[in-house]
């Protein structure tokens, strides 16, 4: 392709300039006019010729990022390190696009250069990322190679696939446990009831009493035949069944409610709360993502018990997305749940992929699993309404209770207010063990 420098030499040399020398009787301007314009027209057809044919294989990229936090804002260094692994040299222009959620703030340093025989380029430049998104998912380099002359170049991608999670706040991840563990109220030693850890089946041993064991199972004999004062023994059993914690989360744009994604952060406390409850009763957790932007992989967590770092990535994956997702994920819930699973969904209809949802909850009917939907209360979201927003607003509640009438049953919503997602965990929680026990 022509350059902007090429396209107007050859304009200025064109036959314009051939007609006017000619009318004008300057036969020296004629055939300097018609040399230079053969000169260069060749020039552009041989050097695009070789251009064409240059491979790139020996081109080596490599994008390296780092997550600033300036202010109420989430900025994003990307630096990009071109190299040619050639004894030839080229001169090239580096595009990288700016993935799904982000913006370039400022200028692309140095996105241009010579590569080869030794020489490399280092381009810099500085994104800011949407308050909504906690995933920065680049892909492909765009490589525009030039000619010497610098009249010609050809288009060349590079897939540099690179998934950046942007903490949200992976630093402060310690200082948010403890903040929820300090507000979780756990009861009197002795009036607990751990239901998530699953239904006891026989004796297997003894094991340090603990706030939340019951009464009955402390073991006053062990206790009595202790010299040392080592604090009460509780019974051990062996579990007979596993309760099993299924966080699924519908990633529609209709997530991206309120202020400043209001609603996003209320489903990320949520979340964390959750995994807590289960990291303290031992109860593995698996998360089901429905967001069409992320591979099958990525969608469906192991099925674990998770790490502080681990929670914080599967919570980065939590982004709006635009689009249907394909619904593979169905087939795979259905083997993985089981009877004595919790499901909790968090969705928020209408959306593209309420479909999906739909076939996990009748998936959970089918095996006898105990689900929650979790639904935001949109009207808590949105502030300074006028007549069309409060009717949207309407119809937005009545599409909501005809398809709760149909997928729900007494006592699995709970609707999601602004600023009251560590209380909704806690309920949610209460709920479906409330359920196991009837």
């Amino acid at each position: 392709m022509l350059t902007r420098e090429a396209a107007l030499l050859l304009i200025s040399l064109s036959g314009w300039t051939l007609f006017i020398s000619a009318l004008l009787y300057q036969p020296f301007i004629f055939l300097a006019s018609f040399f230079l314009q053969t000169f260069f027209t060749i020039y552009i057809l041989l050097a695009d010729r070789r251009l064409r044919k240059i491979s790139i294989e020996g081109f080596k990229v490599e994008r390296t990022a780092e997550p600033q936090r300036i202010g109420d804002k989430t900025l994003l260094k990307v630096i990009l390190h071109v190299r040619f692994d050639s004894e030839s040299q080229l001169f090239v222009r580096v595009i990288d696009k700016p993935p799904y959620g982000t913006r370039v703030v400022g200028q692309q340093s140095n996105s241009e250069g010579i590569v080869g025989a030794g020489e490399s380029i280092e381009s810099s430049y500085t994104l800011e990322i949407d308050s909504s998104i906690g995933l920065a998912r680049f892909r492909k380099v765009i490589l525009l190679i030039h000619d010497p002359l610098k009249l010609c170049y050809v288009a060349r991608e590079l897939e540099v696939a690179s998934d950046i999670i942007v903490p949200v706040g992976e630093q402060l991840v310690g200082a948010a446990y403890t903040k929820l563990s300090a507000g979780w109220i756990r009861p009197p030693m002795g009036l607990g009831y751990r239901g998530l850890v699953g239904y006891d089946d026989e004796f297997s041993g003894t094991k340090p009493y603990e706030l939340g064991d019951r009464i009955r199972d402390i073991h006053w004999m062990r206790y009595a035949q202790q010299v040392d004062d080592e604090g009460l023994v509780a019974k051990k059993y062996v579990k007979r069944g596993e309760v099993t914690l299924h966080i699924v989360i519908d990633c529609s744009s209709s997530i991206n409610t309120g202020d400043n994604a209001a609603l996003l952060t209320d489903i990320s406390i949520l979340i964390r709360r959750l995994c807590q409850t289960a990291e303290e009763e031992g109860n593995p957790v698996q998360f089901w993502l429905i967001n069409p932007l992320l591979s099958h992989d990525e969608k469906i967590s192991p099925r674990r018990v998770f790490s502080r770092v681990a929670l914080e990535q599967y919570i980065a994956r939590v982004f709006p997305s635009n689009g249907r997702d394909d619904g593979k994920i169905v087939e795979e819930f259905l083997k993985t749940l089981g009877s004595s699973s919790i499901v909790i969904f968090v969705v928020n209809p209408p959306s593209q992929n309420t479909g999906i949802v739909e076939a996990m909850i009748n998936a959970c009917r089918i095996v006898g699993a105990r689900y929650i939907i979790c639904m935001p209360d949109v009207s808590s979201y949105i502030s300074g309404l006028d007549g069309e927003a409060s009717r949207l607003l309407q119809l937005d509640r009545l599409y909501k209770d005809k398809w709760l009438s149909r997928f729900s049953e007494p006592g699995t919503v709970i609707e999601i207010g602004k600023g009251y997602a560590v209380d909704l965990a806690k309920e949610a929680m209460r709920r479906g063990v409330d359920w196991g026990r009837d």
